[in-house]
């Protein structure tokens, strides 16, 4: 006796597969595009708090050098600027003497390098010889050479193999706090470093040094007018005062085009 299986089964299992396999399909594309979503959010979250800290600043470009960077509209810009070495210079000043300097000089990262090997066995020959009359540049009571080259060491070690948030400390016995780590905001490697010198009417600055041949950049923050401050008070202005913050915010707008 043959049995007989109705067509209509056939045709209700491959319903039912249909429609299971329907659900996994628009449940994957509702995942997808939930995903999509958030992630779209989180881009354009991050990009208006950034957009909302400079709404309304302006932009400085320099073609020759290849950056840009924007400030705010109630800020002054020297174009002129003129620094202690020759290379060009941008200045921008907030009414309370709290300022940014950039400065360009045409320098490629091997040409410095050799040039600070220069100048580390000049100041190892003068530490072993200070007396010597091709170290009158220097007077002794002024510098301490050992300090001096330890200070070369960790400016090149950092510029050849400094890694994000690698950080360094040097302090001298001139009380010269120095700090230094790498940023990642940048094209290239840079170093930050804190620098104050504790003489009487001194400022208190944070330096960003970089390449991008064949210059060498060096944007410097002047955090503190006429006065030094201990490295933990410096981290506090920067949490908490409005100046440095908009320092801050200025050096991180930076782009550079080459």
């Amino acid at each position: 006796m043959f049995r007989v299986i109705h067509p209509n089964r056939y045709f209700f299992w491959a319903i039912a597969l249909l429609i299971i396999f329907g659900i996994a399909v628009i449940g994957a594309i509702s995942r997808f595009k939930i995903d999509e979503e958030i992630a779209g959010q989180e881009i354009i979250a991050s990009s208006s708090v950034s957009h909302n800290l400079t709404r309304g600043w302006k932009t400085y470009r320099n073609e020759k050098y290849g950056f840009e960077f924007k400030y705010p509209e109630n800020w002054e810009i020297d174009k002129s600027y003129v620094g202690p070495l020759h290379g060009n210079f941008v200045a921008v000043t907030s009414a309370n003497a709290q300022d940014l300097t950039f400065f360009v000089l045409e320098i490629s990262r091997k040409d410095a390098a050799e040039n600070d090997k220069g100048v580390r066995d000049y100041a190892i020959k003068c530490s072993k010889n200070p007396k010597d009359d091709n170290c009158a540049y220097f007077e002794p009571s002024q510098i301490n050479f050992t300090e001096y080259v330890k200070e070369w060491d960790v400016n090149k070690s950092f510029l050849e193999t400094a890694k994000i948030d690698d950080n360094c400390n040097l302090t001298s016995e001139y009380n010269n706090i120095y700090q230094c780590r790498t940023i990642s905001w940048l094209q290239s490697k840079a170093v930050e470093r804190y620098r104050g010198i504790c003489y009487e009417g001194c400022s208190t600055f944070k330096d960003y040094i970089f390449y991008n041949d064949p210059y060498q950049y060096q944007v410097t923050l002047r955090l503190v007018n006429g006065d030094d401050v201990p490295m933990v008070d410096v981290k506090r202005l920067e949490r908490d005062d409005v100046g440095v913050k908009t320092l801050n915010t200025i050096a991180k707008t930076l782009k550079l085009s080459r």
